[in-house]
């Protein structure tokens, strides 16, 4: 590796910015980089097992070629790409933590020592510059000004996707082509759940045949690329990075992936398939059954969590998940109706809604629901009850104690199993 930056100096970072071990993966990868000098196509990592780390690799990839002159492989903009506003807005955060980490980073450490190559690839300016994208937000093009500051951009699919073919929301015409070459050289490209965007990967997949030599015919070669991460992928052409034996018996990592999560399904009948005898109810209306449905599921949270209460878990925190933002809401109200609200924390989390309560959501009410770094007990100040919609099913971090789920395909309940338990606690 580069004589300034080490394997060792990488494990010393991520202990600086972010106060804990590196999972064996993230090592791995580093090693991979620096040998190759290249992403992999897919990143086939599981849920909880920190992919938004990818951010921090790619900042520490950089500053390994920061000296590479026109011979550097590490593109200078990163952008994670995912179909969720939530999720946007969390790996926001932990770049902008990255970034603030990287400008007050204090002498003799690796963290400063970082912060300085990538000065250098800068010009002198930012080390990190870091900048959301989506909808519902004041657009700032203060990331744009310049193609050599080293940039993460966190954004949903249709503000990347639309820039990359020259559009863009709100972007002017004159500016239309400036973000174009700004995502389409020099970047690299991060789809998480990919299974999400399919469209979007095809797209990549094209630009990626125009980066080639029967269609670029300049001399100049700038790096870039994107990078599929899922869990569960459509298809792998042979190019995926996958765990190891190390990652499945790592102390942390294995928690999560080998603690038990038993299922127990619950079936719904119709109210026409119930009391067929009932004319009227038997010709019913889907309001009926709507009505019934809420039922069930507030009936199930109540059994699940006086189940947990009779385990020990004193404050236990359990969601709804529903696939439906009206069904949401009912369910959400009649909790509300039933449940003590000055003993409950409630919450309702669904696509649709105010960028302030969606702030709120991720500053402070799921912020004790984050997956610890170590599976030890937690311990919450009041028990949490949280109705969602598939805003949640992906990227979102957070720890619950059970999950009472719709019936949904099955790789929206894989997803969905992904907040449970998450920790191995």
């Amino acid at each position: 590796m580069n004589a300034s930056l080490s394997r060792g100096d990488f494990v010393q970072f991520l202990r600086e910015v972010h106060g804990y071990e590196p999972f064996p993966w993230q090592v791995r990868l580093l090693d991979h980089l620096a040998e190759t000098g290249s992403w992999p196509k897919l990143l086939k990592l599981p849920t909880a097992s920190g992919k938004t780390s990818v951010i921090d690799i790619a900042v520490f990839f950089l500053a390994l070629e920061a000296g590479a002159g026109a011979r550097r492989r590490a593109p200078v903009r990163m952008g994670f790409i995912v179909d969720r506003r939530l999720v946007v807005d969390d790996a926001y955060e932990h770049a902008k933590r990255l970034a603030e980490k990287l400008a007050q980073a204090q002498g003799g450490t690796v963290t400063a020592r970082v912060a300085a190559r990538l000065r250098d690839v800068s010009g002198g300016g930012e080390p990190l510059v870091v900048q959301r994208l989506r909808g519902g937000l004041p657009r700032e093009d203060d990331w744009a000004r310049t193609p050599v500051q080293p940039t993460v951009v966190c954004s949903t699919v249709d503000q990347i996707g639309s820039r990359l073919l020259f559009r863009g929301y709100g972007v002017s015409d004159a500016m239309k082509p400036v973000h174009a070459g700004l995502l389409g050289v020099d970047c690299q490209l991060f789809l998480d759940e990919a299974h999400l965007a399919e469209p979007l990967r095809q797209t990549l997949s094209w630009i990626e045949a125009y980066q080639g030599d029967s269609w670029k015919p300049v001399d100049i070669e700038m790096p870039w690329g994107y990078t599929v991460m899922t869990a569960t992928p459509q298809e792998e052409d042979g190019g995926a990075f996958d765990l190891a034996d190390e990652d499945t018996h790592h102390p942390i990592l294995g928690a999560r992936w080998s603690v038990g999560k038993p299922v127990r399904l619950v079936e719904f009948k119709k109210a026409r398939d119930a009391s067929a005898s009932n004319d009227a109810v038997a010709s019913g209306s889907d309001a009926v059954d709507e009505e019934h449905r809420v039922q069930v599921l507030v009936q199930e949270f109540l059994h699940v969590a006086q189940m947990l209460r009779s385990q020990g878990v004193a404050n236990p925190a359990v969601a709804v998940v529903v696939n439906r933002v009206g069904r949401a809401r009912a369910v959400f109200e009649a909790l509300r109706a039933v449940l003590d609200v000055d003993q409950w924390q409630t919450m309702l989390i669904i696509g649709p809604a105010r960028p302030l309560d969606r702030d709120a959501w991720l500053t402070h009410a799921l912020e004790p629901l984050r997956t610890q770094p170590r599976p030890e007990v937690r311990r919450l100040a009041a028990p949490v009850a949280l109705v969602a919609t598939q805003c949640v099913e992906v990227g979102i971090d957070i720890d619950l104690d059970a999950v009472v789920s719709d019936l949904a395909p099955i790789d929206a309940l894989r997803q969905r199993f992904g907040r449970l338990n998450r920790a191995g606690r």
